[in-house]
């Protein structure tokens, strides 16, 4: 069983003249899911999905990061 813990922070957009990158300033929630597998791969895979399914049912905005660590 490996466990994935999903966080959803505020960024920044910082202009660096040729790109953009987006800081991390304030976290907003915290997801802990576990998922039945041994593959890290697979865990995180899953994750990926679940961070999909938010954006596409509009609960994450295109503004905020996300980080996903497995354990």
């Amino acid at each position: 069983m490996r466990e994935a813990t999903i966080e959803i922070w505020t960024s920044k957009a910082r202009d660096y003249g040729t790109y953009t990158l987006f800081e991390k300033q304030e976290l907003i929630e915290t997801f802990v899911k576990t998922y039945n597998t041994e593959s890290s791969k697979r865990a995180m895979s899953f994750a990926k999905r679940f961070l999909k399914k938010m954006r596409r049912e509009g609960a994450l905005d295109n503004q905020e990061s996300t980080t996903i660590k497995i354990r």
